[in-house]
């Protein structure tokens, strides 16, 4: 698979809850790294649709790097507007970095009752996460 590099440094000036949000385009899934700093929030957003079936939960969460804050589905429809069966969304994670190291956060794509049958199909997202006592963040791997 080819991957394309990037190197995004984001300004994080401000509170030590300033959040960076990494979104996947796919609900395939994939993998990106991001540098961070001890204290400082990301939230990870991945599409899906659960009136398919499919959700997506965490596989992985190390506890000794990140806290996890926030997780959810929020629908792609405008408020007020009139429901549309089978509208997407997201599904989104927020988490606060602890303390330094390199962590990874695992995230699964499958049907909950399909989860435990290994010829499911499912997809996997994971995020890298390398975590500095200070500084800014970067997005090393998009």
């Amino acid at each position: 698979m080819l991957r394309s590099l990037f190197l995004i440094a984001l300004s994080l000036q401000g509170t030590m809850g300033d959040s960076v949000t990494l979104h996947f385009d796919s609900h395939r899934g994939g993998e990106k790294q991001v540098a961070l700093s001890k204290g400082r929030s990301i939230k990870v957003v991945l599409p899906g649709n659960p009136t398919t079936g499919y959700s997506w939960t965490e596989d992985a969460v190390p506890s000794t790097f990140v806290k996890p804050l926030k997780a959810g589905y929020v629908t792609s429809q405008q408020p007020g507007a009139r429901p549309m069966m089978g509208a997407g969304g997201r599904f989104e994670f927020e988490y606060e970095a602890l303390q330094p190291g390199r962590a990874e956060l695992k995230f699964v794509y499958v049907r909950p009752w399909e989860a435990s049958n290994p010829s499911a199909d499912r997809s996997h997202a994971t995020v890298v996460l390398d975590i500095a006592a200070d500084g800014t963040a970067q997005v090393v791997n998009v």
